[in-house]
């Protein structure tokens, strides 16, 4: 509890596989431990890194609201590196993740899945995603702007002109 209180994460991850990872308890404090190391190298923009502490965290599925958001950071990690099959492939593991669609991680989950569709040119994807995303209630005001010209941007790149319109003009 030490380890946690003062975010000495990699401290707490030692003295866990010190102590043993037989007991569930243990699995599960070890896979929190690890999603919470990574959402810090993350943070202090150490990607690759963080990313390795996503898996450890993967390695003890336990408690599946921790093998959600160790998805939803991994497909972030490879989004903010530009692999968006990469992100893709963990937002894919994020939404098949029994509770994930409950977690305020979602609609960005969403959002970053229309985005990366977008960004492989896979427009018609984009474009269902991208609705998907403006359905959802919890989603950022900013987020939902910038998805409705990203919506028309996809529109129009499929030539369907009139309905690109349609999403250009709600900011004319």
């Amino acid at each position: 509890n030490l380890y946690l209180t003062t975010k000495d994460y990699e401290n707490a991850l030692i003295a866990l596989s010190n102590t043993g990872l037989e007991s569930k308890e243990m699995k599960e404090a070890y896979q929190k431990v690890s999603y919470f190391r990574g959402v810090q190298l993350f943070n202090a923009v150490e990607i690759d890194k963080a990313r390795t502490y996503f898996d450890q965290s993967l390695k003890y599925p336990v408690n599946p609201t921790f093998v959600a958001l160790a998805h939803f950071w991994k497909a972030e990690s490879f989004y903010k590196q530009a692999n968006y099959k990469g992100s893709l492939t963990e937002i894919a593991a994020f939404e098949s993740t029994p509770g994930a669609q409950a977690l305020t991680e979602a609609a960005n989950a969403k959002y970053n899945k229309a985005y990366s569709y977008f960004m492989l040119e896979d427009f018609a994807s984009a474009t269902t995603s991208f609705r998907l995303f403006l359905d959802n209630k919890k989603a950022e005001p900013r987020k939902k702007q910038d998805a409705e010209l990203r919506l028309g941007d996809a529109y129009f790149m499929q030539s369907k002109y009139a309905t690109a319109i349609t999403f250009y003009n709600k900011y004319l």
